[in-house]
Parts: structure tokens; sequence; C-alpha cells
């Protein structure tokens, strides 16, 4: 029987769409509407600024629920690669401004010939044992980095 090597097999995490980052954009939202409509401009700037905040939440929204799952699978050969739905893994550097908390993590990467991009993902957009696994990788490979 051949001796399994864990380190060569890939790890994926799956992030799906947080129930709680949506609340949290929904309820924003309707703070800086209320705001708009307490300030003392007059009413007409008030329903363009409250009609500008109504269409970026719009728009915000539909871009978190057209994202049904992002991918990221860590394997010491590879390194780290990242993925949406449906598409093919490539390749990524983790960014040192990458922050991890116990709560949420906000993962700046830099794909290849790619501008910087960031990820945030709350808690609850995974199952708790990959969040916390994930968390583990990325201050691993942070430490190696710093070597």
């Amino acid at each position: 029987m051949a001796k399994y090597n864990r380190q060569l097999v890939p790890i994926i995490f799956t992030v799906k769409r947080s129930s709680i980052l949506i609340i949290a954009l929904a309820l924003l939202h309707l703070l800086a509407m209320i705001a708009a409509y307490l300030n003392t401009l007059d009413i007409s700037f008030r329903l363009v600024i409250i009609s500008l905040i109504v269409m970026n939440l719009l728009v915000k929204l539909k871009h978190e629920l057209q994202v049904q799952a992002v991918f990221i699978r860590s394997s010491s050969l590879k390194g780290w690669e990242i993925t949406s739905e449906g598409g093919e893994f490539s390749a990524i550097n983790i960014l040192p401004s990458t922050v991890i908390t116990p709560y949420f993590i906000f993962l700046h990467f830099k794909a290849q010939k790619k501008p910087r991009e960031s990820n945030f993902i709350l808690k609850d957009s995974m199952v708790e044992d990959e969040f916390r696994q994930l968390i583990v990788q990325l201050r691993i490979a942070g430490l190696k980095k710093l070597k």
C-alpha cells in the first residue's frame, strides 16, 4: 500500500454567499438614506441623493446574489489558487495586507497579470471547521513568507 502524503493533497475551501453581509449592506444603505433625508439640503437634492443610494444598493445586492460560490485551493505543490463557480483555478499570491480575525477574513491577493483583488469572507459564508482551517492555512502561509 502506497504511503499517503497529506501535504501533497490540496485543500479546497468553499466560500458561499453570506447572509450577514447582505443584511449589513441593506442596513448601512438604509442608514445612509435616513441621513440623506434628515440633512438640510433642498428636497430635490435629498431625493437625488436617496435615489443614488438606492441604485448603489441594488447594484451591490445584484452582485452579491449572483455570486454562488468561490473556491480557494491550497496545496504545497501549486500554492494558493482561486476560482469562481464553474471557472478554472488560477494561481494567486496572498498579500501581506490580508486581515485575519475570528469573525472575518479580508483576503488580499494578486493573480498573475491582473491588478490586486480582495475577497471579504465572513464566518457564516463557510462551514465553521473550514473557516478555522482557512485561518490556520493563511497564518502558516504568512509565517513561511516571513522566514
